[in-house]
């Protein structure tokens, strides 16, 4: 009896004394405490001499999350230009070589920026929106807009590996070069239209400074019932990457992607074609 009296006499004081409420205060705080995030990520390459050309590519990756919420922006792009074989002989000659950067061929000129904000329910399952854009204007896109919803699972969750897939809806809005087929002198967009969208991502942790990732969605545009003879537009694209941490702050990165587009935009009565890869080696910063 004792102790208990004693007890019930010591929670009330415990609980007004300021020391309690501000180590409890703190911890409530720390829990609901926002996580930001922030990488960013450079190559390049310069030849000059015989062979003349440089290259850059790089991107951005920033988040933040908070509660059940979370914030993601990522942006990116890759640009090449070098000197061209103006006459086609298959040399560059001296004006060539010398030629200013200007009036050099481009060989790559792909760009893009995406949002996407998530709402979790519980620590696997969330809804998710997301927006972006992009431009390749060697594959014939002026840009490519596009707005998702849909549904993300946490599938696998273990110490070195994840695995998560996610389905949705994607709403797309093409406008492509000049002398496309579907090109329309002064309007915004030269096609739109709704698609399926299927991805699995997965991330292995080799070790505390080894990581590998890899990433497949896969898009189906559903206005493709038009006739037994017409093409399956799918678009499926492959990202893989192998990061190497070199200290808490910086690391490499070797990336690869594979784009690839059942039914490619035909300019001036040739297509592009169907499969695109990249690969990238690039020096990260994590900031925060």
């Amino acid at each position: 009896m004792l102790v208990l009296l004693t007890t019930l006499l010591a929670a009330p004081a415990l609980a007004q004394d300021p020391d309690f409420a501000q180590a409890e205060f703190a911890e409530a705080e720390e829990l609901d405490a926002p996580v930001n995030t922030l990488s960013a990520e450079l190559g390049a390459t310069w030849s000059t001499g015989n062979a003349p050309m440089a290259s850059a590519n790089g991107g951005i990756d920033a988040g933040r999350k908070w509660g059940s919420n979370k914030v993601s922006v990522d942006a990116g792009a890759a640009f090449t230009r070098a000197a061209g074989d103006g006459d086609g002989d298959g040399v560059l000659n001296e004006a060539e070589r010398t030629a200013g950067f200007r009036s050099w061929d481009w060989s790559s000129r792909r760009s893009f920026a995406q949002a996407r904000y998530d709402r979790f329910f519980g620590e696997k399952n969330s809804a998710y929106v997301l927006a972006g854009i992009e431009s390749d204007t060697l594959a014939n896109y002026k840009y490519r807009a596009q707005e998702q919803i849909g549904y993300s699972r946490l599938l696998v969750s273990a110490e070195s590996f994840e695995l998560k897939g996610e389905i949705g809806l994607n709403y797309v809005q093409e406008k492509y070069v000049a002398g496309s087929e579907l090109w329309t002198e002064g309007a915004a967009v030269d096609y739109h239209f709704p698609a399926a969208r299927l991805m699995l991502g997965a991330a292995w942790t080799v070790n505390e400074n080894v990581k590998l990732t890899e990433k497949v969605e896969a898009f189906e545009n559903l206005l493709t019932v038009a006739g037994p003879f017409a093409e399956n537009d799918l678009r499926v694209y492959n990202t893989a990457a192998l990061s190497v941490k070199l200290t808490d702050m910086f690391s490499l990165k070797l990336s690869h992607r594979l784009a690839f587009d059942n039914v490619p935009v035909v300019t001036n009565d040739i297509a592009a074609a169907k499969l695109d890869q990249t690969t990238m080696l690039t020096f990260v910063a994590s900031i925060f």
